[in-house]
């Protein structure tokens, strides 16, 4: 059995691979956050669909990106992880193109899919690699920085998509991503070349996973086509309920006995645990849903452009630094519950704050509460 990473990096090659490993999570995730500004153009210009139908390419995106998670654990054991991780961003680099040069949304939602679970397994690697670099006294600052470098796009991600778009076309977001990920990958294999790991050849529960996907793409599905197809009045949504009903039990019988479980169910017997996903969960759904409908309002009702659409989202990285300063200077004894209960609540407030705005005239009236809604965002990443 080979030894995996006998010898870490060092100097100018452990600071270049932070690098490298920095800039892949931020390419993939930049991904994610830009296409948010440019649904309108993206829809008007597949066939002039309805700007409905761009969102079908973010919410497949992200459940593509949860998918790949499992997936990931599975290939690395089996083929290691270093190099599963070059070949998801040559794969991502195909996928980008594949996205540049789509003519319609049935081929765009699929390439999309294919870029969000290439993606997904970068996500998922790219973190163990880093910390296996790291020696165990620096590892905590390896994962401050790793969260500042995960939420750094979802900031600055929405006005420089938004300037690509207006300035370049769309379809160039997907163009940048070939170079930059094929370096990536290029690096990545330069300075990991020759490295080891360890072998594990747990069984990969297909049928679990399969049964997962179902669930989560019928669900999905459901959601982004249902107003636009009548809901239950159309034969296609309801034979995707029925795939959804008959999937549900068949999943959680399956689970229960499967020893290596796609999605180990028994978690849920415990209380906290499922206190804390249910409250992740309704948190993401309410920041997804608020940063994809408030951004497409602003353009196609406000009349704003792309660029000033994500400017707009601009000041939520300005409390960023201040903010996760404070937090490590807090007494270790403060109950984080009560912090967040309190976060949770001025979130609420911003929201509030937000739906107040309906002047496309009064740009400056939108700074401050966005300004707030990325201090109470940064202060729930911390805390969790």
């Amino acid at each position: 059995m080979t030894i995996a990473y006998a010898e870490r990096l060092h100097g100018w090659r452990f600071i270049l691979f932070n690098v490298v490993l920095g800039l892949g999570h931020m390419v993939v995730l930049f991904g994610a956050g830009s296409y948010i500004a440019l649904m309108p153009q993206v829809a008007g210009d597949l066939g002039g669909v309805r700007p409905s139908f761009g969102t079908w390419g973010q919410t497949y995106f992200i459940i593509a990106l949860a998918l790949a998670f499992p997936v990931a654990r599975w290939l690395a054991g089996r083929f290691g992880d270093y190099r599963l991780f070059i070949a998801a961003f040559v794969v991502y680099a195909f996928a980008s193109y594949l996205c540049a040069i789509a003519q319609t949304i049935a081929f765009f939602v699929p390439a999309r899919i294919l870029l969000g679970f290439s993606g997904g397994i970068t996500l998922f690697i790219g973190q163990s690699l880093v910390l296996r670099e790291y020696p165990d006294n620096l590892k905590l600052l390896a994962l401050g920085v790793w969260g500042l470098v995960t939420l750094m796009p979802f900031t600055i991600s929405f006005p420089i998509g938004g300037l690509i778009a207006d300035e370049l076309g769309w379809r160039y977001l997907f163009y940048l991503n070939i170079p930059f990920s094929l370096a990536i990958a290029g690096f990545a294999g330069a300075l990991l070349a020759g490295r080891g790991f360890e072998h594990n050849h747990t069984r990969f529960d297909g049928l679990g996973f399969v049964l997962l996907a179902l669930i989560i793409g019928s669900i999905q599905t459901i959601l982004n086509m249902g107003n636009d197809f009548d809901w239950l009045d159309s034969p296609f949504l309801r034979s995707v309920l029925m795939v959804l009903i008959v999937a549900v039990p068949c999943f959680i019988i399956w689970e229960f006995g499967e020893s290596h479980p796609t999605f180990n169910l028994h978690l849920f017997a415990h209380r906290n645990f499922t206190i804390g996903v249910i409250g992740i969960s309704v948190g993401f759904l309410s920041i997804q849903g608020l940063l994809s409908l408030f951004i497409v309002q602003l353009q196609v009702l406000l009349g704003y452009s792309s660029f000033l659409a994500g400017m707009v989202f601009l000041p939520m990285i300005l409390l960023a630094a201040p903010v996760t300063v404070a937090m490590h200077l807090l007494p270790k004894g403060l109950d984080a519950r009560l912090l967040v209960s309190l976060n949770l609540l001025g979130f609420a407030f911003t929201f509030y704050w937000l739906g107040l705005f309906d002047d496309p005239g009064s740009y400056d009236q939108i700074f401050w509460p966005m300004l707030l809604l990325g201090f109470f965002f940064w202060v729930h990443f911390l805390c969790l």
